[in-house]
């Protein structure tokens, strides 16, 4: 039965909700780049939860993300993605780090570059393309919030890909070290109508 909204031209009649598109162990030996696919044209949010995410080694930007459209592993290596982190760790320490027009999106704050580090978090991909500026002013926008599992340390994060396509496929890299043992994944979505 579709949900009709007064005032408004649209119809939604798929089915609401998040939906699980597959778990990941990320902690085979020597693996540093995670890519997930499968992703529906139809999808407007794309969750990517993580949980023990840690290195086997030190690495800046252990944590850095690329989105593509298309079938495989399409993935965007151009410089089209924008991002922020920052970090608090307790009463202490803060710091922030940008890059524009880059290869990738950071996610969490290059500062925090140790392999003693356990984190938690969500990602957040919401499609949001103005009509009339396109990839220029929209795309689809970042937020993750983060939290070291085993210290007082909190991340926060906010980014955007300059792409008015869908995203199908998603990929999760660091500088070369392979992911500790227990780190786990999981990547979900929700449809909707997006024109």
């Amino acid at each position: 039965m579709p949900i009709n909204f007064a005032n408004e031209p649209a119809n939604i009649t798929g089915s609401s909700g998040v939906r699980l598109l597959l778990n990941n162990d990320i902690d085979n030996s020597g693996v540093s780049s995670i890519v997930m696919g499968g992703i529906p044209d139809t999808a407007v949010k794309v969750y990517i939860y993580f949980a023990n995410y840690s290195t086997d080694g030190s690495v800046s930007q252990r944590f850095r993300l690329r989105l593509g459209a298309g079938a495989g592993n399409n993935i965007d290596s151009g410089n089209r993605y924008h991002w922020n982190t920052f970090y608090r760790e307790g009463s202490g320490s803060t710091n922030t780090h940008y890059g524009t027009g880059v290869s990738y999106m950071n996610v969490i704050d290059q500062d925090h570059s140790g392999s003693a580090h356990a984190d938690t978090g969500m990602v957040t991909l919401t499609r949001c393309t103005h009509p009339s500026s396109g990839s220029t002013n929209g795309g689809w926008m970042m937020e993750s919030i983060i939290g070291d599992t085993t210290r007082n340390l909190s991340y926060f994060a906010s980014g955007r890909w300059e792409a008015t396509t869908p995203i199908n496929t998603v990929q999760i890299f660091n500088g070369g070290y392979g992911y500790d043992a227990g780190a786990r994944m999981s990547l979900l979505y929700e449809i909707g109508d997006y024109n």
